[in-house]
């Protein structure tokens, strides 16, 4: 017997089912939930990833080898599997960002010569960057070729970017003359860091061309300014994050205008995450705050500092009446709560950086969930990231605290999923 007829490829019987019914099958396998999902939570705004960013990528990469592996099968599921290879990208690695831009452009040409139906590029709705490498250790122009590749994405929904060690690179000429090409479609973009955000004053012409615009996080340094000052009017913008990051070399904040904003920039907005707390207390945060009181339910604050949050809340009613959502994120978990809740917040979410504690530390906190004061609290929700250590390996103390607050008609909730505590 032939080592041809030994190895003899087996013949693929696939079953006969319409493209329409693969495409959906191959949907359920290679999805990875929360890429696409655009619906804020008490702990994630759109665009953010759950279970923290490590963890995201791990999904995202078994995703994209099942996908790679797709394209292999026969022609037909190449086809079909091709649209999935290319509607997430990610750039993590400056060396792959010539390669994709060589790619995007080749097919843009084949597509104009009639040899593709649709470039490579049409399929993409998220693009994240994540670059990792120190801009001083590579030759790649990353600021200009990520502006190059943008102009291949037409349909791009979601940008984020998180890249730490590009700091103090500003986004570059071309990206904003794409974006205003073609950033109609967008409806998601974050600067989860301050790597390539936008020079403050420069907002406006990069969020002009995004009327459609639902999701928007901005990071900038204290000292640059505020960018609030130069925003747009976004009609659809229904989730705001505002990170301002202390000056590193203490150089004092620029005194702000004395006039206060007069139009509502936001009419449809919702939800609205500060860091830090006190950021309340800048007079243009707190007009689009009184501004959007009809609209704005739910509002995300990081502090601390445990001293400032009794007066920033005292001060909420005042400016949002209607806020019935409150989530609180500190570095530590929190043993005290000499405040009180505004009365009209009836969820409180809660969310530490540090993912472990002592014992004496969830007591503290269970003493304190219980005395807390708030007239129509009926909801203390914890977030999916501490969940582990307080539920699961202090089950007791969590077991004391939903018991304590049912007796107060309360619930105590983990996560956005709102997994209750079965205390039988």
């Amino acid at each position: 017997m032939s080592a041809k007829a030994t190895y003899a490829k087996l013949p693929l019987n696939l079953p006969t089912l319409p493209p329409e019914i693969w495409i959906v099958i191959l949907n359920f396998v290679v999805e990875v939930p929360e890429v696409f999902d655009e619906a804020p939570g008490l702990f994630r705004f759109p665009g953010e990833t759950t279970g923290g960013l490590p963890k995201f990528k791990k999904r995202y990469r078994t995703a994209l080898i099942l996908k790679r592996r797709l394209l292999l099968v026969c022609k037909a599921w190449r086809d079909l599997a091709t649209p999935f290879l290319y509607e997430h990208l990610t750039l993590e690695h400056c060396r792959n960002i010539p390669l994709l831009l060589q790619t995007l452009l080749n097919s843009r040409r084949r597509c104009l010569n009639l040899e593709e139906e649709k470039p490579l590029g049409w399929w993409t709705k998220r693009l994240d960057v994540y670059l990792r490498e120190d801009h001083s250790s590579n030759s790649v122009d990353v600021t200009r070729s990520i502006g190059d590749i943008l102009y291949y994405l037409p349909n791009l929904a979601i940008v984020t970017f998180r890249s730490d060690e590009y700091w103090n690179y500003n986004l570059p000429p071309t990206f904003t003359s794409n974006l205003q090409k073609m950033g109609s479609s967008i409806r998601v973009l974050n600067w989860q860091s301050l790597g390539f955000s936008p020079k403050v004053g420069t907002h406006r012409s990069v969020l002009t061309s995004t009327p459609n615009l639902t999701s928007l996080q901005l990071h900038w340094l204290a000292f640059t300014g505020n960018p609030v000052l130069s925003l747009p009017i976004l009609p659809h913008l229904r989730t705001l994050s505002l990170n301002r990051f202390s000056d590193p070399i203490n150089i004092p904040f620029p005194v702000p205008p004395e006039t206060e904003l007069t139009t509502n920039l936001f009419p449809a907005l919702t939800q609205l995450k500060l860091a830090p707390a006190q950021l309340v207390d800048d007079r243009h945060i707190r007009s689009i705050m009184r501004l959007c009181s009809s609209t704005l339910s739910s509002i995300s604050l990081y502090s601390d500092e445990n001293s400032r949050l009794k007066s920033i809340l005292n001060s909420l009613p005042r400016v949002c009446p209607n806020v019935t959502s409150l989530t609180l994120r500190t570095y530590q978990v929190m043993t005290t709560f000499d405040f009180s809740l505004p009365p009209s917040v009836r969820v409180l979410a809660l969310s530490f950086w540090e993912v472990q504690a002592r014992n004496w530390v969830y007591l503290s906190l269970a003493e304190g969930l219980t005395s807390l004061k708030g007239d129509n609290l009926k909801v203390i929700r914890i977030d999916d990231r501490n969940t582990t250590d307080f539920r699961d390996k202090h089950r007791s103390v969590a077991q004391t605290l939903t018991k304590a607050l049912k007796e107060k008609g309360r619930l105590l909730e983990f996560g956005d999923s709102q997994f209750e505590l079965d205390v039988a």
